[in-house]
């Protein structure tokens, strides 16, 4: 059965519901109206890295071995970026392919550098792809360059609401170009489509439901229209899904900033500690370039990662800097964003348990200084959420953050709380899907599914069998009458490189940059 899945970044009901509600989604309103849909969970944390490979292999992190945007390697004192390749399983799709089926994957995240597809098409998807060398076979990055003007990133940096507004042109043709290439390869008889549309979240993250972010969702509407006649007139399923929800933001949670009040977390006395204290940072060394005309010479003698090694203007730190800044061996622990907490001492020794319990005690506890608001909503071991070969690698503590809480990983920030300066919201758990078609029966509002249960369901729908290492399940309740889906053997053989894989350090230099200029990481 011929299947397509529109995946929207950041996307979630209560988001969409004014904009349905006053008729400017007319499309999916009327999609909503006769499809099965809801909820979907993600798995924490509900961010871009892990969640779009949760959802491609039916997966929880710990059978992956990413968990967030960083790799906290605790053995070898480094902190980095994930490649496609650090992830240990391989997505669905492979196994379509695999099995003779035309497979197309558009601009999917966490994605670089691109698998080598047999019977396919692929792009990988910002934020952490390059301009170059992002698409299998690798001269269809030419062609779709010279065809649709189709580009990775857009051209411009997009670093606030004011930004976002001021390119928004940019990002809509950006997010039109997913479309047109997805409709030619339709045309072209692929068996199964997946297109993701990042940048959305770029504009959910700076103006939530502000004009911006409903001039996008109109043009996606519009193109949905044309995506559900595509799929009846070829007798073809549709799946809409979320990789995560999204949801205002009025507090900043320094988590570092206060594992070092409370004693767990120790940092190194650093030159670029004094340069901050001196007034010499990232922002201002940025602004005297600008002012002189001199930004591009300011580029060329000083490479990014050095550029790095500079704290912001609030003294913060991220990746490779934020390595070098913590003392190893005097600190207990270290936290990744968005509710990531790892220990330093081994699990074996005696007072691991009573230190992780303790930080999550008092987590726990934590209340805003001024609303009393809890910063915490609930806390969890990563036992608790995480299974499979690479348990070990994860964080010791997740919790998940409380309604208006967006929590930052720099190291160096002077207070623990602030108020929003970038974001006006958050990523939270609860994202959406909604699915229509010949393969779905039901209509209307169904319990919340699993962001890992779509893979094993869409590999049932084509006709596959489930792989029994997924740890999502088959969702007959969504499905029409059908057999029982069939679990078949897979052996678990993880790829591990015998050096670990990385990008290279201006490669590095640039995702940071981006993440950071998207808001992902602090910085300017």
């Amino acid at each position: 059965m011929k299947t397509v899945v529109l995946g929207l970044d950041g996307a979630c009901w209560p988001l969409l519901e004014p904009w349905l509600a006053e008729g400017t989604l007319p499309h999916l309103a009327a999609l909503r109206d006769m499809a099965a849909w809801g909820g979907l969970r993600s798995q924490l944390p509900p961010v871009t890295s892990p969640n779009w490979r949760c959802y491609a292999t039916g997966r929880n992190p710990g059978r992956l071995g990413v968990f967030w945007w960083e790799i906290v390697d605790r053995a070898q004192r480094t902190i980095r970026h994930p490649l496609a390749s650090d992830f240990h399983t391989r997505p669905f799709w492979e196994e379509l392919a695999a099995e003779g089926k035309q497979v197309g994957v558009l601009n999917f995240p966490t994605g670089y550098p691109p698998p080598v597809f047999f019977g396919g098409w692929f792009t990988a998807g910002g934020p952490g792809a390059k301009e170059t060398g992002f698409a299998y076979p690798t001269a269809w990055a030419d062609t779709l360059g010279t065809t649709y003007g189709y580009r990775v990133h857009p051209p411009s940096l997009l670093r606030s609401a004011a930004d976002a507004t001021a390119h928004l042109d940019e990002l809509l043709h950006l997010l039109q170009t997913r479309f047109d290439v997805a409709f030619d390869l339709l045309d072209e008889g692929v068996d199964f489509l997946h297109v993701t549309l990042f940048y959305i979240n770029v504009l959910h993250h700076f103006c939530y439901q502000d004009a911006p972010t409903r001039t996008a969702w109109q043009l996606i509407d519009e193109n949905l229209g044309r995506l559900h006649t595509w799929t009846q007139a070829h007798d073809a399923n549709l799946l809409l899904m979320s990789d995560h929800g999204c949801g205002p933001v009025d507090t900043v949670f320094y988590i570092n900033t206060w594992l070092a009040e409370q004693g767990y977390l120790t940092l190194r006395r650093h030159a670029s500690t004094r340069l901050h204290r001196w007034g010499l940072h990232r922002q201002r060394m940025i602004r005297w370039a600008r002012r002189i005309g001199m930004t591009a010479a300011l580029r060329r003698m000083v490479p990014l990662r050095l550029m790095q090694a500079l704290p912001d203007d609030s003294g913060t730190f991220e990746k490779a800097a934020k390595g070098q800044r913590i003392d190893w061996e005097r600190s207990v622990a270290v936290a990744s964003g968005q509710g990531l907490i790892y220990l330093l001492i081994p699990p074996d020794d005696p007072g691991y348990e009573p230190v992780r319990e303790e930080i999550a005690e008092a987590l726990r506890a934590l209340r805003h200084p001024e609303t009393n608001r809890p910063l915490v909503h609930a806390i969890h071991r990563r036992e608790d959420v995480y299974a499979g070969p690479f348990l070990e690698k994860a964080p010791d503590l997740v919790f998940e953050q409380a309604p208006g809480v967006h929590t930052r990983g720099g190291i160096g920030s002077p207070v623990p709380f602030d108020q929003p300066q970038q974001w006006a919201a958050e990523n939270v758990p609860d994202g959406l899907f909604l699915a229509t078609g010949p393969s779905f029966a039901p209509v209307g509002a169904h319990p919340d599914t699993r962001i890992i249960d779509l893979a094993p369901t869409l590999l049932h729908v084509m006709g596959h069998a489930v792989p029994e290492d997924m740890d999502g399940q088959v969702q007959h309740a969504l499905l029409a009458p059908t057999s029982e889906a069939a679990r078949r053997p897979v052996a678990f053989r993880p790829v591990l490189p015998s050096a670990p894989p990385s990008f290279a350090p201006d490669e590095e230099a640039a995702l940071t940059a981006r993440l950071r200029d998207l808001g992902y990481l602090d910085g300017p």
